[in-house]
């Protein structure tokens, strides 16, 4: 395997794309710690700060409040809003000091379809706030999002929202957002030099006529040979993942700090009805796995087809249109709970953090139940076994031939 990692890794075209994805990393983080913004009001006045400055103001701002969204704390935050006569100086000075507290707010008692500007004028206390988010479920999962959920699906989500680790821990997250983005982009990068990569390893021996030197050596020589090939693509590919993963970890916290680490993932914009009972170490850690094995599994995927066609061409070909054809069918016939359920489950969705990570999805394996993240890392890993252990035997059988 090692001899066959370093074929790959000697190939100029690999050291090229490797020496991109870094730069690609590090572009890509830079660029949206860039685009980062922070807006306060400042004597009626919506003042926008992007960049460095835009983090270091909201860091500072949160670093004076407390970091435990605990009810108290909720009601303390409420009563300085109210110590205010005027709406607009309350409003001015409640974002001030407590920024991003108001969009928590408006998670746990506006309606989805919904907006109310008001709402802090009509909140005297918040003793209710993680009880509201187990009312709304039903309301979140209404489908007004155009995502249809089954009565048994409802039933596992508020099991599972309601074991939820509280309350919930909320210091400066702007750092993780960035990765988020950032990552989410890089992984559609590796999926595609992925599918490059494993659609031609066994078809290179037939152009290169190495089956003919293979089958006079046995069935048990050539085997060991495909088996190490596979193990040198999965080898490069998950050098160059979690290396790029290093490179944007280093530069987003070199820029904007380590804080939020045991931040609740709920936390995080979008994420606040999140079934997943993790910190956003815990999360990212858990999302960075899943979007590995993701990326393995396809890459399996694609040799298995190559084995088979021993053309790259048509296996990159079919591949592509196997990754591409799930979500062009859930754009098709969106009104199916089956069909949502079922187009979900595709290792693309490994990757799409901002997928799987705030879905409301469940699925169940008799008494296993199973969030959508775990569905989907369940399905790659099989897929990753099978596939590879299908590969080299197809290969051998379609050299013979």
């Amino acid at each position: 395997m090692l001899r066959e990692f370093k074929k790959i890794y000697s190939r100029p075209v690999s050291i090229g794309l490797l020496v991109a994805a870094a730069l690609l990393s590090i572009g890509l983080s830079i660029f949206f710690i860039r685009n980062y913004e922070y807006e306060i009001r400042e004597d009626g006045n919506t003042v926008y700060y992007s960049g460095r400055h835009a983090v270091e103001m909201e860091k500072e701002a949160l670093h004076h409040v407390p970091s435990v969204l605990s009810v108290e704390n909720l009601n303390e935050a409420l009563a300085y809003y109210h110590s205010f006569a005027n709406t607009d100086m309350a409003n001015e000075a409640f974002d001030k000091k407590y920024p991003g507290w108001r969009n928590m707010f408006r998670d746990a008692y506006v309606p989805v379809i919904k907006e109310d500007l008001n709402l802090l004028d009509k909140k005297n206390q918040a003793d209710d706030f993680y009880e509201e988010m187990l009312k709304r479920l039903p309301e979140w999962m209404a489908g007004y999002d155009g995502v249809i959920y089954t009565e048994a699906e409802k039933g596992r989500a508020a099991s599972m929202l309601s074991s939820v680790r509280k309350p919930y821990v909320y210091e400066f997250c702007g750092q993780w957002t960035i990765l988020l983005k950032t990552s989410f982009i890089f992984f559609y990068a590796v999926i595609l030099y992925a599918v490059f990569l494993a659609g031609q390893i066994f078809s290179y021996e037939k152009d290169c006529s190495m089956d003919l030197i293979l089958i006079p050596c046995g069935k048990k020589k050539a085997l060991r040979s495909a088996y190490q090939k596979l193990g040198g693509v999965f080898g490069y590919l998950t050098c160059i993942t979690f290396l790029c993963i290093l490179i944007q970890i280093l530069v987003i916290f070199i820029y904007c700090g380590v804080s939020g680490r045991k931040n609740s993932i709920q936390t995080i914009w979008g994420f606040f009805s999140c079934l997943y009972n993790m910190t956003n170490e815990q999360f990212f850690i858990y999302s960075y796995i899943t979007a590995w094995i993701s990326i393995l599994c396809i890459a399996a995927v694609s040799a298995l087809l190559n084995a088979y066609t021993k053309n790259r061409y048509l296996s990159i070909a079919i591949t592509a249109l196997l990754l591409i054809f799930p979500s062009v069918l859930e754009g098709a016939l969106s009104k199916s709970a089956i069909l949502q359920r079922f187009t979900f489950l595709q290792p693309m969705t490994g990757i799409k953090v901002l997928t799987y990570g705030p879905s409301l999805r469940t699925f169940s394996i008799g008494p296993l139940v199973l969030r959508g993240g775990d569905a989907v890392l369940l399905e790659c890993m099989i897929l990753l076994i099978l596939a590879s252990w299908l590969a080299p035997k197809v290969y051998w059988k379609q050299m013979r031939r």
